[in-house]
């Protein structure tokens, strides 16, 4: 009974609720909008004027929310502040042009230009000094979280680099312990906060340590397994009085898909016409900066495992893989063109791909299609990988807005798991909003790091922390 007792006081930890933080977001957007009023009539604002504002009020709220979501500003947790302001500075672009858009939709020319255009120079002063209060005190309320890792020698080499990249403040590594180590790790537990537990932790041991975790009150992360991604859109049944758990297959309603590859052909045909003068530009780069055709031709794995023909502007210097044959880019790569590398971190390669959209055989949102050769390679080291040829590959996807290009093959195919087991059309809106400061950030465009980097690193943080690092 003291044990019940002791579960029932334990306490939420203080966060800010998401509903407050849209309230403010909101206010802020509008009183940017109401500042720049303003500054361009003073405290005299013509009326005509100021009802074109009030009429678009509620759009530009609605767009601000839906917008800021969309980019992710509503899920950053554990971020950096240069993280979020860029977060911040594309959701009020967007924002920015969408308000443009509904002004001349709605026909309020009233609605000042020069209003549009000082608008956001307020909006990001002031968002960015309210995310930057929120962040400051969430860390307050938190603080740094010590973390216990269990997991095997390879997992948490693997995983190690991308915890001590986290942003300063968050995490502080405590202990490492392979998890046939129980009793050390049930030893260390009252003095962390917080446990990650590998892909590799048989579910006996892991279930051990998520016991212990939650009578205790540690936050617990758990890499899944692939066959428990898959598990994310069960629901609870029952047979006669016995609870289960009901597991949908895994495929696209034929009707979501219809709307999803009819709205693929519309995009992607007004996105090659708005983009023709880009295009042309980037044609002339290429052709006055290197030698070789501009654009290139590669076989992708599609749908089925149908082989097609994907379309890019060439990054890499004419004949690239004529002596080392297929082989991932990598960090620093010597083929890629100094242009190459321009057009490969802003993602413009890839604009001809909208052809590939265009002859069915990508959507805008899906898995990135990869080359026959690897996967071979992949299907025979992971089976699971033949269930992302299950939809059509896609121009951007979960993966792409996650993940980096130097991710693994299980990391980024948990992504391409998630996005078909989850597959919405809100879902498809989201990640193309997230692409854009994706782009911008031009993160996930690097190439494969070295293997050798991640053990100097390991060996690094093993011999800097050798009295709180137990291996």
């Amino acid at each position: 009974m003291n044990q019940l007792a002791n579960l029932s006081r334990r306490k939420s930890k203080v966060s800010f609720p998401i509903w407050i933080v849209m309230l403010v977001d909101v206010t802020l957007v509008n009183a940017g909008f109401a500042l720049a009023f303003v500054l361009r009539f003073g405290l005299h604002i013509p009326a005509e004027n100021f009802r074109a504002f009030v009429g678009l009020l509620p759009f530009i709220s609605l767009l601000a929310v839906l917008i800021f979501a969309g980019v992710g500003l509503y899920s950053v947790r554990r971020h950096s502040y240069s993280q979020v302001s860029r977060l911040i500075a594309v959701g009020v672009g967007l924002t920015f042009m969408a308000t443009m858009a509904m002004a001349f939709w709605e026909r309020q020319l009233a609605f000042p230009r020069s209003v549009f255009l000082v608008a956001p120079l307020f909006q990001l002063v002031a968002l960015n000094l309210w995310r930057s209060l929120t962040l400051r005190l969430e860390r307050r309320w938190h603080g740094k979280k010590r973390l216990l890792i269990v997991g095997t020698d390879q997992d948490v080499k693997r995983l190690l680099p991308k915890v001590l990249s986290l942003p300063t403040g968050w995490v502080d590594v405590a202990c490492i312990y392979p998890p046939e180590a129980t009793a050390e790790i049930f030893h260390a537990l009252p003095g962390v906060d917080a446990v990650l537990l590998t892909e590799k932790v048989a579910p006996e041991i892991r279930r051990e340590i998520l016991v212990g975790c939650f009578e205790l009150g540690r936050e617990v992360f758990v890499v899944p397994d692939l066959y428990e991604v898959l598990l994310k859109k069960s629901s609870a049944a029952r047979i006669g009085d016995t609870p289960i758990i009901e597991v949908p297959e895994i495929l696209v309603p034929p009707v979501s898909m219809f709307v999803k590859h009819s709205l693929d052909f519309l995009f992607a045909f007004f996105g090659l016409v708005v983009s023709l003068l880009v295009f042309s530009i980037i044609g002339i780069l290429i052709k006055l900066t290197s030698k070789g055709a501009v654009f290139y031709s590669q076989e992708r794995v599609g749908r089925d495992g149908r082989i097609f023909k994907l379309f890019k502007f060439r990054t890499m210097v004419a004949d690239a893989e004529k002596l080392s044959g297929p082989m991932l880019a990598t960090e620093n790569d010597p083929r890629i063109t100094p242009l190459g590398g321009i057009l490969r971190r802003s993602r413009l390669d890839e604009l001809p791909q909208l052809l590939n959209i265009l002859r069915g055989e990508m959507s805008l949102v899906g898995p990135r299609p990869e080359r026959p050769e690897f996967v071979r390679q992949f299907l025979e080291e992971v089976p699971e990988y033949r269930y992302r040829y299950l939809v059509k590959p896609g121009l951007t996807g979960l993966a792409q807005v996650r993940a980096k290009y130097s991710t693994t093959v299980h990391d980024k195919l948990r992504y391409d798991l998630n996005y078909i087991v989850n597959y919405s059309f809100l879902l498809d809106l989201k990640i193309l909003l997230e692409t854009v400061p994706t782009v911008f950030s031009g993160e996930a465009a690097a190439g494969c790091e070295q293997a050798s980097n991640v053990d100097d690193l390991y060996q690094h943080f093993s011999n800097a922390n050798s009295k709180t690092l137990r291996l």
